[in-house]
């Protein structure tokens, strides 16, 4: 594929000279993501090749002493070629990126702005120099004969440099003529009007000595400024007198915002590349004067000292040690430079120095940092488990696969609650209850997710009824528990055992209304009691005006169906016995009861005139009235019907036979009767 071949003829290269094959000569085509360039011998051998992944505008992909193909942005046609090195032929302390608005109120391709500042007492040329966004962002924008004078601030405006500045997240970036990072300033998430400034760090800068280099990110020192101690942080300030008049004090700091390979650690064997960056910050701090400029976290959890690291000249030793591609950014905790650590540490590894030459190393780092990531991971959400497929109906052999959100072990259950090492999946042969969990070691110890518990259920050859409807609550009211307030169906199991439902399908109206709702695995109705559905689980709509319901099992052959009239507000369809009700008592998850609440009404105070029998007959009838229409449910049913409460039963009955006499007193007294003669048979129902 690609590109027709080119076949040289009679080419001729001299020892040390070079060839350049334009396209315009050869016609062969380079694209930009990737390819590969072969050449090969007259006899068809492959001599050499190399492959290069994304090639960046304006950049040569050349062959470095160390034998690995570089990326350079110095393109040398017919001369030997230059690379990228760590050095720096600009300083990066003089300009800076002051201040950004890339979300201005109003249109942002007319307001925004990037603001670049001299920070030093001499002018400073720009002329060569580019400003950016993001990489891969707007095209760089040259500044051509562009001069900042001492503590001068300069704002570009879009007309004048094309940068679009994305709100969502983006930088703002001052780079040198050789396409280093000189200043960043970032952003996320740009509020509108807001400008962004770099962040201020805490205090002065401290002076300090270097009296031991552990390794390649972390150095013992001592504080030389003894007289201006009340100038450095207070944590700072008692920590070092606390152990100033000890022998040989000192206090142990770690370099904030990088890693280095290891070299020292307890339980890791030394790293590629460790020792060379160890060297590195012996040479550049050893018994030197540095100064210390901290972040918002003064200590870490092993009481080192975070802090970033100047040599005398004002050279980052953080910087260095990331240019010269013998560190890389530990973004793990938020810290200012991050981005600009994140920045020196793309230009190493496009170069190819340092530990960004060796594949191993590489393989390491990005190991390392994925175990960085993953803690980070850890601490902000813990860890999480799932599987798949999700429980409930399922095919015999069926496997289930658990997944954790990071590496880890899974512990399984079956049935039993015993856990063991799962090692693969789980195979489903028979109904299972599986309880599992995901556990890891992290750097605090061990870390463990939540319990998850799941139930597969597979087909029945033959599906029989096991439950029943035996409440419905379709008309809810509007303040009180879940239970008041949602409708809900309740199913109540007919047998003595557990029955799970899980694949039944709970619908209304058959081809109409509801979506028809899959009951789940850890749906289970407890044996003899019940199982109350809630509308929001299940989705199912019940009309007031009256509706119908269905059960149907996983292979639609068994139909459980029942219907109820309208109900009002706060009344539930109850089964009571063989016989349904409307009842003002609704009872989920307990004993139905079928009751009509009957207000009392006072009558009118009767005058001492003797009433006449009739009258005394007519007022024994209304009380056994009342009485009848509150439990005329219960009472009324069928005389093979075996009542839930059969003793209340029996107590109204007798009560129904029972006049009650008139007697000449207030109607309060006669609603203090009724109640008398109602407390027996209510005491009945709470047995």
């Amino acid at each position: 594929g690609g590109s027709k071949p080119y076949t040289f003829n009679e080419a001729f290269i001299r020892s040390g000279e070079f060839m350049v094959l334009p396209r315009s000569q050869t016609k062969v085509a380079l694209n930009n993501d990737t390819d590969t360039v072969r050449l090969f011998a007259g006899s068809g051998n492959l001599v050499v090749q190399t492959t290069y992944v994304k090639g960046v505008e304006g950049e040569a992909i050349g062959l470095r002493n160390d034998g690995l193909y570089v990326w350079s942005p110095y393109p040398t046609p017919g001369a030997p070629n230059k690379f990228r090195d760590a050095t720096r032929r600009y300083p990066t302390d003089t300009v800076i990126v002051s201040a950004a608005l890339p979300n201005p109120v109003g249109k942002d391709t007319e307001s925004e702005w990037v603001e670049l500042a001299n920070v030093t007492d001499d002018p400073v040329s720009l002329h060569g120099w580019f400003l950016d966004n993001k990489e891969g962002g707007s095209p760089p924008f040259v500044l051509s004969g562009v001069t900042i004078l001492p503590n001068q601030i300069r704002r570009f405006l879009p007309w004048e440099t094309g940068l679009q500045l994305v709100n969502t997240q983006d930088s703002a970036r001052l780079l040198d003529p050789d396409g280093y990072t000189v200043s960043l300033l970032s952003w996320t998430e740009a509020v509108e009007g807001r400008i962004y400034r770099p962040p201020v760090l805490q205090g002065e800068r401290v002076p300090a000595r270097v009296v031991h280099v552990v390794d390649g990110d972390t150095i013992d020192i001592v504080l030389t400024d003894i007289e201006h101690l009340d100038r450095i942080p207070g944590a700072l300030k008692r920590k070092w007198i606390g152990i100033q008049n000890t022998n040989n004090p000192s206090i142990r700091v770690r370099l904030i915002g990088i890693d280095t390979p290891e070299t020292v650690h307890p339980s890791k064997p030394v790293q590629q590349f460790g020792k060379e960056a160890s060297d590195f910050t012996s040479s550049m701090l050893e018994g030197k004067n540095i100064t210390l400029e901290f972040d918002t976290e003064l200590f870490d959890k092993y009481e080192r000292l975070l802090a970033y690291v100047y040599t005398e000249d004002g050279v980052s030793a953080q910087g260095e040690l990331l240019r010269h591609g013998l560190a890389y950014a530990y973004v793990r905790f938020p810290f200012a430079r991050s981005d600009e650590y994140s920045a020196y540490e793309n230009e190493a590894r496009s170069a190819k120095l340092g530990l960004w030459s060796s594949e191993a190393a590489n393989d390491i780092i990005s190991l390392l940092k994925k175990e960085t990531e993953e803690e980070a991971i850890l601490e902000d959400t813990g860890l999480t488990l799932s599987a798949t497929p999700l429980p409930g109906l399922v095919s015999s052999g069926t496997r289930v696969t658990f997944t954790p959100s990071l590496k880890a072990d899974t512990y399984l259950s079956v049935n039993s609650g015993s856990y063991v090492l799962l090692s693969g999946s789980f195979l489903v042969t028979q109904n299972s209850v599986l309880r599992a969990y995901a556990e890891r070691g992290s750097g605090t110890g061990k870390v463990r997710s939540a319990v998850l518990e799941l139930v597969y259920i597979l087909p029945k050859k033959t599906y029989v009824q096991e439950v029943i409807f035996s409440e419905v609550y379709p008309s809810p009211v509007s303040t009180g528990s879940s239970l008041e307030t949602e409708e809900w169906v309740e199913l109540h199991n007919l047998t003595d055992r557990d029955i799970l439902l899980a694949g039944w399908i709970l619908d209304d109206i058959e081809n109409g209304g509801s979506k028809p709702w899959t009951v789940t695995a850890d749906t289970i109705v407890p044996a003899s009691g019940s199982v109350v559905l809630l509308r929001h689980t299940t989705g199912v709509a019940l009309n007031n005006g009256g509706d119908s319901l269905r059960l149907v099992s996983p292979d639609g052959a068994r139909v459980i169906a029942m219907q109820y009239p309208k109900i009002s507000k706060g009344k539930a369809y109850a089964l009571v016995g063989s016989s349904w009700c409307i009842t003002d008592t609704p009872t989920p998850h307990e004993q139905n009861i079928c009751t009509i609440n009957v207000p009392l009404k006072k009558r009118p105070r009767h005058s001492a005139v003797t009433r006449s029998s009739a009258g005394t007959k007519t007022k024994a009838v209304q009380a056994r009235r009342f009485l009848w229409e509150r439990y005329r449910t219960i009472v009324a049913g069928d005389v093979t019907e075996k009542p839930s409460v059969p003793l209340v039963m029996q107590s109204l009955r007798h009560l129904q036979g029972i006049a009650v006499p008139e007697k000449k007193s207030s109607t309060d007294a006669e609603v203090l009767i009724v109640s008398l003669l109602l407390l027996p048979a209510l005491r009945l129902l709470t047995l």
